[in-house]
């Protein structure tokens, strides 16, 4: 028995291993290569098709291998103590805020992965935008800046407190200005904190934005005495005329005026009529919509307002006299339940569109201004001023919080020749840019998802931001920054809640104590309260000088080029 199993496996081992006949009188050395000579010759037409398949199959497999690297090894350890709420495979979401809009975080294993819209808030009711959207991938950015950093160097944070500190006393004690730069603010708790730190250095602070709305803002500080945006009832407007404004870029106006477009439950649609240059989303969903150029749509809008007003200031032309005729009959018969909005850069339209919106008794119906103690929008002229104070030699040091105007500000000659002026320069930027390239100190701050803040989303509505991961560098809150340099070492959740306490908690009576009146907000993300904003009332104010100005503005023979902003890049930040 033996000698048969010997014999046996002596066959089997001269023999080989085959699949089919050619391999069965294949020589077994050619057999013992896996690829013979001549396998990957990809001229040679003697191919069969398993021959093929083994060639692709390894090529494709092989592929990956010419891009790895070697890998550090990390050990993964089990949890010792598991957090009950964390569930491997199970998704959590948390409450926060991007960019005004209140939004839910979906996690995993502590790791954000995807926005949705927050329904319990009564702006947006759960609407989200496509910059929402697309905001998780700047958490994970391998540009993001990984430590504080003093001349193009990495610095500890202890260096650069120590340091900013005595510069920035420095600049005071020479009779220098300290301007801080930031985008526009509706944060309480920020611009409390931000208030402290301009006290400590007699620091100004100016909101800038790349893109900004300071016509229709300077408009109603104008007619209403407040530098601020209107806020817009869509719903409650039976009649919505706009004059080059893509209001249905924004999610809050979207979805308001969603209400009234829907046929079901016997709800009765509102009519839309759009003037604009170039085809927008909301242009697309309009029922009646006219293509002017922006001269012609100033045009009309002065014709408009001779015909709501009795002023007359300038010649309707021939080709727009129907599209006023349309308009006015529109608006002259649902007055109070018409709305009037535009997207003008020119601060003479916006005041004009003021005037028709109060001559409709629209003011306190459809549209609406308000006194908000907790917002700071851009305003280009304090900008203008900065830059102009740069280059006289007037200040001592710029800080730049959110914003990037080396790249986007209209003048970049003059404002990279300002700032080499400035003797302490300041960028919060996460990532390098244009601005925080030409600063001698970068102070990064956190990804929103990592921070903790609040948000005035409306006249009465705040937005809690926390934070859904741990800081993934060497970053720092730049709230905290501001208050560690004004001398305040208070960690800024504790900041927030000793704010809320104080300013929000006194305007409710459902809670008895402070904390439950926090967790009770945080949990849902946003909380409604009266008491917050205060409405204004629009001035006698007299349009016919702005009128004139508007129609007395000079355009060349030539071509004219309308900017715009696309729904999901927008500035492009």
């Amino acid at each position: 028995m033996s000698d048969i199993k010997t014999n046996q496996s002596t066959e089997a081992s001269v023999d080989g291993y085959w699949q089919d006949v050619e391999n069965k009188v294949l020589d077994p050395k050619a057999l013992s290569q896996e690829f013979p000579d001549g396998e990957f010759d990809s001229f040679s037409i003697k191919k069969s098709r398993r021959s093929f398949l083994k060639i692709m199959g390894f090529s494709v497999t092989a592929l990956p291998l010419t891009g790895c690297i070697k890998i550090p090894v990390t050990k993964a350890l089990p949890y010792l103590y598991k957090n009950d709420t964390v569930i491997p495979g199970v998704a959590n979401w948390y409450a926060s805020t991007w960019k005004g809009t209140p939004i839910l975080v979906k996690t995993r294993e502590g790791r954000p992965i995807k926005i949705e819209g927050n329904e319990k808030s009564s702006v947006t009711m759960g609407g989200v935008d496509a910059q929402s959207q697309g905001s998780v991938l700047s958490l994970y950015d391998s540009y993001r800046y990984s430590s504080a950093m003093i001349g193009g160097k990495e610095a500890k944070w202890s260096s650069v407190d120590v340091q900013l500190v005595d510069r920035l006393n420095e600049a005071r004690e020479e009779g220098k200005e300290v301007y801080l730069i930031t985008e526009s603010l509706s944060s309480p708790s920020e611009i409390s904190a931000i208030k402290e730190f301009t006290s400590k250095f007699s620091a100004k602070h100016v909101a800038y934005d790349s893109v900004s709305l300071y016509a229709a803002n300077k408009a109603n500080q104008i007619t209403h005495n407040q530098l601020t945006a209107s806020e817009f009832d869509y719903a409650a407007a039976d009649v919505v005329v706009s004059f080059g404004s893509d209001f249905l870029q924004d999610v809050k106006t979207a979805k308001q005026f969603a209400t009234r477009r829907a046929v079901s439950d016997g709800a009765v649609m509102n009519k839309h009529i759009q003037v604009e240059s170039y085809m927008s989303l909301t242009g697309s969903n309009a029922d009646h919509r006219f293509t002017r150029s922006v001269k012609d749509q100033r045009n009309i809008l002065l014709g408009v307002f001779k015909e709501i007003t009795g002023k007359v200031h300038s010649k309707v032309s021939a080709e727009n006299a129907d599209i006023v005729k349309i308009i006015a009959s529109e608006l002259k018969a649902n007055s109070g339940k018409s709305l009037v909005v535009s997207g003008d850069t020119d601060v003479n339209a916006q005041v004009i569109v003021n005037k028709i919106n109060q001559a409709l008794d629209n003011y306190g119906k459809t549209v609406f201004v308000y006194n908000k103690p907790y917002e700071l929008v851009a305003n280009d002229e304090a900008f203008e001023g900065f830059v102009k104070a740069m280059d006289s030699g007037k200040v001592g040091a710029a800080l730049f919080l959110g914003v990037n105007p080396a790249y986007n500000y209209y003048n970049v000659e003059a404002f990279a020749k300002g700032l080499n002026k400035v003797a302490t320069t300041v960028s919060f930027a996460m990532s390098e840019d244009e601005t925080s390239r030409l600063c001698n100190f970068v102070t990064p701050m956190n990804h929103t998802y990592e921070s903790w803040s609040d948000t005035l989303v409306s006249n009465s509505e705040l937005s809690f931001t926390q934070p859904v991961i741990q800081p993934l560098f060497g970053t720092r809150m730049a709230s905290e920054s501001l208050l560690k340099w004004a001398g305040n070492d208070t960690n800024f959740y504790d900041y927030m809640k000793k704010v809320w306490a104080k300013n929000f908690f006194p305007k409710q009576s459902d809670y008895a104590t402070a904390d439950d009146f926090w967790n009770k907000a945080l949990h849902d993300g946003v909380i409604t309260l009266g008491g917050i904003s205060s409405m204004v009332t629009a001035s006698n104010f007299n349009a016919q000088s702005y009128a004139t100005k508007l129609a007395g503005l000079k355009y060349q023979d030539a071509f004219n080029i309308v900017t715009y902003q696309k729904y999901a890049i927008k500035d492009g930040t």
